[in-house]
């Protein structure tokens, strides 16, 4: 019977803790996902990224912010 390298058991040991660490990330990023903001927390969020774009840009402007609420699951 052969005896497993060192090596080779921390190799597999590193690639469980980096799958179960991935795992938990993905559970977290899930359950971030799953809480939805108010329609006016939601505004506040795009309006300080549609800030960004000057003032002139209209159409630039509206399309940004339509597509930012749109993330948040609300509809202009």
């Amino acid at each position: 019977m052969r005896k497993p390298n060192l090596s080779c058991v921390l190799v597999l040991i590193s690639i469980a803790a980096l799958i179960a660490t991935a795992d938990l990330a993905m559970a977290a990023s899930k359950a971030k996902k799953n809480t939805k903001v108010t329609y006016d927390e939601a505004w506040a969020l795009c309006q300080r990224a549609v800030n960004k774009y000057p003032r002139d840009s209209h159409n630039l402007r509206y399309t940004a912010g339509s597509s930012c609420m749109l993330r948040y699951g609300y509809r202009i």
